[in-house]
């Protein structure tokens, strides 16, 4: 099977950081980490492949505002997992996704929520879902929660 390559949006903050290195401990994708700081993003993938085996990190310059930038970064990736504060851009950015012909996938953590602080969500072209605990699985979410309380 070949293996595939998921670009994260954001991959040189917080979120991107853990989920960077999850996905590098347990599974042989590869990563690329992208944003608006192309030195930042090659920076964190020059640790990566040191902390990681097999040279799997990339840096590439991506900025959610700009689509050209999106349709270049998005080049040979199967997968994009957004782990920036995109919430102004996320039309733009999932647009670029299936423009690309690629998966898209916006996961956040959210804190201060109205119902609990520990839940996850995931937004994806085929629903909107949330779980406390993402290795349980996930459930889909009703719409209505989506609108009053996520962007």
């Amino acid at each position: 099977m070949e293996t595939k390559t998921i670009l994260i949006l954001g991959g040189y903050g917080g979120t991107g950081r853990l989920i960077s290195r999850l996905l590098l401990k347990e599974t042989d994708v590869n990563l690329i980490i992208a944003g608006r700081q192309r030195e930042k993003a090659e920076e964190l993938s020059g640790q990566l492949n040191k902390e990681f085996t097999g040279n799997r990190v990339f840096g590439r310059y991506a900025d959610a505002s700009h689509p050209e930038s999106l349709a270049t970064a998005f080049r040979g990736a199967d997968l994009v997992l957004v782990a920036a504060t995109t919430t102004a851009y996320v039309k733009q950015v999932a647009q670029a996704a299936l423009s690309a012909g690629i998966d898209y996938l916006d996961i956040h953590f959210v804190t201060n929520f109205p119902l609990d602080d520990s839940l996850f969500f995931a937004s994806t072209a085929r629903g909107f879902y949330r779980t406390y605990d993402p290795s349980q699985g996930w459930t889909k979410a009703e719409s209505g929660l989506r609108n009053k309380f996520c962007y």
